[in-house]
């Protein structure tokens, strides 16, 4: 997919002699994937901590899928926030979870990499 989003900002250019703004945002919504649930789970007393961002980025689809579609634009990941139910949220209860309910989200927060754009 990220090869896809790419793809789209070099054809627009080509075709229009213009680049589309790069987003600020990627966002995962509504996380069905059992990987990236169950680090939500196991994170769930702590969404800023290092070690969520860590385990998000690096072992689950979701995750791998933002950090090679920010790379691909050149972008740097700067934040994640993790949003329960449309709502930012730094920790849940897991208690209040319902199976097979959808109320997750990631927003990877992304910034222009200076060593792709130069600096500003």
């Amino acid at each position: 997919m990220s090869n896809v989003i790419a793809h789209q900002f070099e054809w627009t250019f080509q075709r229009n002699g213009w680049l589309l703004e790069l987003p600020a945002t990627i966002e995962r919504h509504q996380i069905v994937n059992d990987r990236t649930m169950e680090v939500l789970f196991r994170h769930h007393s702590d969404y800023h901590s290092e070690a969520f961002r860590k385990d998000f980025l690096e072992t689950t689809v979701n995750g791998k899928s933002t950090v090679r579609v920010a790379r691909d634009l050149g972008l740097t990941i700067d934040r994640l926030t993790v949003t329960y139910y449309d709502e930012p949220v730094d920790h849940i209860d897991v208690a209040t979870y319902i199976p097979g309910d959808t109320p997750f989200s990631v927003i990877a927060h992304v910034s222009a990499d200076p060593a792709v754009y130069g600096s500003s």
